[in-house]
């Protein structure tokens, strides 16, 4: 059986949208740390929801993928275009996560 290794892609993109939330640090024209702002934490807290739900969508639609895949040779034709939709959305999900802690630590 040949498995499609998009949503093991994706769930990658995920990770790095989490890890860009760990690897920010003190914005160039601020003394502040952007912990310490609040714009700073609310971008945190919408970009953790942000990733959350595309990761629980990810998992979920993957789970029942790989379950239709077991009871029968092939997936169907809107499982396929759920996997599809599920790569994309986790992408735009970490990019805009990204976007939004970097907007708000005041580096953009």
């Amino acid at each position: 059986m040949v498995r499609d290794h998009a949503p093991t892609v994706h769930h990658h993109k995920v990770r790095v949208g989490s890890a860009a939330l760990r690897q920010v640090k003190t914005a160039y024209r601020s003394i502040l740390l952007p912990r310490d702002k609040p714009t700073f934490q609310i971008a945190v807290g919408r970009s953790e929801a942000l990733l959350g739900s595309a990761r629980s969508f990810l998992f979920a639609t993957t789970t029942r993928l790989w379950d239709e895949l077991s009871t029968s040779s092939a997936a169907s034709m809107q499982q396929r275009a759920l996997v599809r939709l599920i790569c994309t959305q986790a992408t735009q999900s970490a990019a805009q996560a990204v976007d939004l802690v970097y907007a708000g630590g005041g580096i953009v």
